[in-house]
């Protein structure tokens, strides 16, 4: 029996928000709880206190966070950039901006780095604890699939299924593209309101373009959104947007989060915090010369670009070729001329000395290099030992960070 066959076999599970569960093992729950009981007097205390984290993780944070790009602005003038944005945005859905407030705001420590927020004037009008929009009319619209209803699928919306990595974007503002569609009901046009799911397991189980009658797991019901084309469109394309996401509360699960993906693209990325805080712990200087070791996609090596002026040398790596060059792309229209992408693996890269060998400073390895003759990239084998006055290494973004995505 194949993985997707056992994939089709299971029931279906819809979850609201609050609802969901983060599961973890048993082991790994006292691993985590056996600390915070040198917080409390009693056993009881600690374990309510780790499920209220609990509680947290499955929730994305209240506030977006936007880091600057220095060399192509000012924090004041991408504040402002954003405000404007967001204002025009939710005019665009409809919207009355003085009923969802956009506040756009300095970090208080971190010089470089912008919170943005929407407060809606009603609070308390979200879709936290169902698991279907309400009813916009008592028509049915799948007289054809008698058992919908008590499968717990809306009757009044279409809906549609989003990978897993999707519905955590969604969650944090984004709309959703086409690429991440795994099913759909059919006869979903442009311009229809559609109910947003996020499928729980593995995605590359789930045959994408069924019909969502076919569909056999667990998933997540993330609230309401508009279709920007037909279901045909939706598995024929192979990018744009599919459907976007109603920014009002009483339309989604979760906080009304803005979606600040090409909001000034080369002044400002949105960046998590933890992320951010690397490039502070590490305090990079004018003239230093920098290895961030697992640099894909880029944002750490520009920041540190950024941080700098561009007035430091900055040897950005990663494994994969095809990461390296859309790197490049984006330190290029960023302005980061400071930066030199490499496609190497930086946990095989020191040169060892001979007798005979005249050892080479970075700058000048990098400037005797010569481009590969397939993309770009210099071709660079390594340097020597003590090369450097700072290196960024995966543990130290993952100590800070916790990001994963680019091990080593």
């Amino acid at each position: 029996m194949t993985d997707q066959h056992a994939e089709n076999t299971s029931p279906v599970v819809l979850y609201s928000l609050d609802q969901f569960q983060v599961s973890i093992s048993d082991e790994v729950k006292e691993h985590l709880t056996r600390p915070l009981q040198n917080l409390y007097a009693t056993r009881e205390e600690a374990v309510k206190h780790f499920q209220r984290m609990m509680d947290a993780m499955k929730r994305p944070p209240i506030q977006s966070v936007c880091r600057v790009n220095l060399i192509q602005s000012s924090r004041e003038q991408v504040m402002e950039g954003i405000r404007e944005s967001l204002q025009k945005w939710i005019i665009s859905r409809g919207g009355d901006p003085e009923q969802m407030r956009v506040r756009v705001h300095p970090h208080p420590q971190l010089h470089d780095t912008i919170l943005v927020d929407v407060i809606p004037k009603d609070t308390t009008a979200t879709l936290d604890k169902t698991i279907v929009p309400p009813k916009s009319t008592d028509t049915t619209l799948f007289p054809h699939w008698p058992t919908r209803e008590q499968m717990g699928w809306p009757m009044s919306h279409r809906a549609i299924l989003c990978d897993r990595f999707c519905g955590e974007a969604v969650l944090r503002g984004s709309d959703i593209f086409v690429r991440g569609i795994l099913l759909a009901d059919v006869g979903i046009v442009a311009g229809e309101v559609v109910a947003v799911y996020a499928h729980l397991g593995d995605g590359r189980k789930v045959a994408r373009g069924r019909k969502l009658e076919e569909y056999r797991g667990e998933c997540l019901f993330l609230g309401l959104g508009t279709a920007c084309c037909s279901r045909v469109d939706m598995f024929r394309w192979e990018s744009g947007l599919g459907v976007t996401i109603s920014p009002f509360p009483w339309d989604r699960a979760g906080p009304s989060m803005p979606p600040l993906s090409g909001i000034l693209p080369n002044a400002m990325m949105p960046q998590n915090l933890p992320s951010i805080v690397v490039t502070h712990a590490l305090q990079p200087e004018p003239n230093d010369t920098i290895l961030d070791m697992c640099s894909a996609p880029g944002g750490k090596s520009l920041h540190l670009a950024s941080w700098t002026n561009n007035q430091a040398t900055i040897v950005a790596c990663d494994r994969s070729r095809r990461k390296m060059i859309a790197a490049g792309e984006t330190f290029r229209h960023a302005g980061a001329t400071c930066i030199t992408p490499l496609a190497l693996d930086t946990t095989s890269c020191v040169l060892q000395l001979s007798q005979d060998a005249e050892r080479k400073t970075v700058q000048q390895i990098l400037s005797s290099a010569k481009p590969s003759t397939k993309d770009s990239l210099l071709d660079v084998k390594g340097f020597y030992p003590e090369s450097f006055d700072r290196i960024l290494t995966w543990s130290l973004t993952q100590s800070i960070s916790g990001d994963s995505s680019n091990k080593l």
